[in-house]
């Protein structure tokens, strides 16, 4: 039996760079994973069971789909039973299925003694959604393609989120098909694949812009003031994280930062801090 935390991520930045031939989107995106967790827990059983434990979620959910695809490729159906009780808020931007997918591919290859290798496990979250494979790594990467293209990299870890998560929610597809603001990201950007430096990290952060930013201020003008507040606070650099519906300040100074998460701002508010996905938890 794997007990394991799954966390959530934010999007540094994204760009959205062009719509491809196939309907997906070329982007450009640096993640970073986050102190808010769902919990799984995976034993060995029967047959395939998943068992949400608060909450109810329309559709097939992402941990079955990935466990199609996983029984696919090793040719027989796994017999598992997952536990899942769900506390990353969803249509946030803030991948708490995908987190789950991932760590439930790399946890079956550890229950299940699948000896599949990280290619093998990376194509398999890619088949399952866009964001699944940067689950699969350490839980700080540059990510380009539609997702499935991850580099590894070093970011500081000592800064504070306050993340934001609003009344309204995102539908992805919906938010992509209304996207009109293109962009490339800059040429500086891609120095953190070799970053080795705090420092120029925080040189770049003003360099950061998310595609999806105009539109959440143009739909909900109430965040553009949140926006100028965080700012206020003290907050380095304020985004929306993926597509929306949350946004988030990133701040190096702890008491900004714990003001800023007191605040009333008649949403759901959480005070995080970045975090490595613990593989050696559930093996990889």
């Amino acid at each position: 039996m794997l007990f394991i935390k799954t966390p959530a991520k934010i999007n540094l930045c994204l760009y959205i760079i062009r719509q491809r031939e196939d309907r997906f989107h070329d982007i450009f995106s640096i993640m970073q994973s986050v102190s808010l967790y769902d919990y799984l827990r995976i034993e060995k059983g029967e047959k395939y069971s998943l068992i949400i434990c608060n909450d109810r979620i329309s559709g097939e959910n992402i941990i079955t789909k990935a466990w199609r695809n996983i029984s696919d490729y090793v040719g027989s159906e796994i017999p598992v039973v997952v536990h899942l009780k769900k506390n990353i808020p969803q249509s946030a931007g803030l991948g708490g299925g995908s987190s789950d997918a991932g760590a439930f591919i790399l946890a079956l290859n550890k229950l299940f003694k699948l000896e599949l290798n990280r290619q093998e496990l990376l194509n398999i979250a890619a088949k399952t959604g866009s964001d699944v494979p940067f689950f699969i790594g350490t839980g700080m990467s540059i990510v380009q393609g539609r997702g499935e293209i991850i580099h590894q990299i070093n970011l500081p870890m000592d800064y504070y989120i306050v993340l934001i998560v609003p009344k309204f929610v995102v539908n992805t597809g919906e938010a992509y098909s209304n996207l009109r603001n293109y962009l490339t990201p800059p040429d500086n950007v891609s120095n953190l694949l070799n970053c080795d430096s705090d420092e120029l990290f925080w040189d770049l952060v003003p360099e950061f812009a998310n595609s999806f930013n105009d539109l959440i201020l143009e739909q909900h003008p109430e965040v553009a003031d949140h926006f100028r507040l965080l700012e206020d606070f003290g907050a380095e650099y304020v985004s929306v994280s993926g597509s929306g519906s949350s946004y988030f300040g990133i701040f190096r100074n702890r008491e900004n930062a714990i003001s800023a998460s007191e605040f009333d701002w008649n949403s759901d508010v959480f005070l995080l801090k970045p975090v490595r996905i613990e593989k050696e938890l559930y093996g990889a």
